[in-house]
């Protein structure tokens, strides 16, 4: 067996935090470390107190031992901070997520989805519920490219071009969810894009969704003697408006290998909570999605096709643990769901779960009930959703300690 031997290049030309993601709750602190790497990835050593430099963005001190601190006043609320190590011209960084005791409350009227929540923020995006009603009754156009520009947006920057120039064919793309792809009803030129996306894209602009919509072309090969064909471009900068209704979070059709996906809150050790939220689900082409919440490692499923409320563990081990009961609802309705979660002494877990039409009374008693002999005890809190048929919302999410 070959053993490596020390470095011979001492240099260092990489700085790594340790470590280099915390989850932490407020009135704690985390001792990090800074080590040295050469230009071939071997470690050198930890770099000593007075040759680090930190830099931090967000609450929190640091003192020059690298111990982070989150005084319980820093900040009450979800947070996060970067932190930032420098060594000579050398510098690396990690990032801290402070997520307070229960219990939650967050319901998207300030146009922000919490830094801290796990696999959420690329997922989803907040929306105006109100202006998205709105449009949807005029134009069913703007109210998916509300949807799909507000993703864009938020994901990538605030002016997006749409062509088909690169392999990522973002023109296609767009097209494909406003259902204009295929056959007579794709735009083949400029002339024809603009009639048939002029009406919508105004409205986005009259609502300040938009500060503008710019149509150009790009020359598109035709065969090997040369000849090209223009193609429509569609470029359109985000306009000055912010929520001022009822702020939402939105999980679109689209996101690449996420539609079908869950996302955390919390610290994974809490335990013997209730979460609930008020949901939506849009219908496309005749199909509703799948919209759930978990606690405690178990989710609570409303399920679109199969009409059923469903607690489950893991889908790929259903026979091992799962529970059914049938449920039916519909789209373009609110609903309020609610889950309730409690380990025992003996280690089972005991599940409880309801729904009902949002604005209506709370059912008195649990619509699906279930126990785990073999139970997750503790678990953070969070959401799933299979968006992959049709775009889900949601509000007014709290999550608290049991009584």
């Amino acid at each position: 067996m070959e053993v490596e031997t020390a470095p011979a290049d001492d240099a260092a030309t990489q700085v790594v935090i340790a470590p280099v993601e915390s989850l932490l709750a407020p009135g704690t602190q985390q001792q990090l470390q800074v080590r040295l790497y050469n230009s071939k990835g071997q470690y050198l050593r930890l770099a000593q107190p007075g040759e680090v430099s930190y830099k931090l963005q967000g609450p929190g001190s640091i003192d020059e031992n690298g111990m982070y601190v989150i005084r319980r006043s820093d900040e009450e609320a979800a947070s996060a901070t970067f932190i930032t190590a420098t060594v000579g011209e050398v510098s690396g960084e990690a990032r801290v997520r402070v997520v307070p005791a229960l219990p939650w409350s967050v319901d998207f009227d300030n146009g922000e989805i919490p830094v801290t929540w796990v696999g959420a923020r690329y997922r989803h995006v907040p929306l105006d519920f109100e202006l998205l009603m709105k449009l949807k009754n005029e134009d069913q156009l703007a109210s998916d490219l509300y949807i799909y520009f507000m993703t864009e947006f938020t994901n990538f920057s605030a002016n997006r071009v749409f062509d088909d120039s690169t392999p990522r064919q973002t023109w296609t793309k767009l097209l494909q969810f406003v259902g204009l792809s295929d056959g007579e009803d794709r735009p083949k030129n400029v002339e024809e894009a603009q009639a048939a996306f002029g009406v919508a894209l105004q409205k986005l602009i009259d609502e300040k969704v938009l500060s503008a919509a710019d149509w150009s072309t790009w020359d598109r090969a035709t065969s090997v003697e040369g000849k090209t064909s223009p193609q429509p471009k569609l470029t359109v900068t985000q306009g000055e408006r912010k929520i001022d209704g009822n702020g939402v979070m939105c999980k679109i059709t689209t996101i690449p290998k996420g539609a079908r996906s869950q996302g955390w809150m919390g610290h994974p050790d809490l335990h013997d909570y209730t979460i609930q939220a008020d949901v939506y689900g849009f219908e496309r082409n005749g199909k509703i999605p799948d919209i759930g919440l978990v606690g405690q490692r178990y989710t609570l499923d409303m399920m679109g096709a199969s009409q059923q409320l469903q607690f489950r563990t893991w889908t790929p081990q259903l026979n091992r643990f799962s529970v059914e009961v049938p449920f039916k609802w519909e789209a373009n309705k609110w609903y309020t769901m609610k889950f309730r979660t409690q380990a025992s002494g003996d280690g089972q877990a005991t599940l409880k779960g309801k729904v009902w039409v949002k604005g209506e009374e709370e059912p008195a008693d649990w619509l699906i009930e279930a126990t785990d002999e073999i139970g997750n005890v503790i678990g953070s809190p969070g959401l799933f959703g299979n968006a992959k048929d049709a775009e889900i919302f949601y509000d007014n999410l709290t999550v608290t300690p049991n009584e």
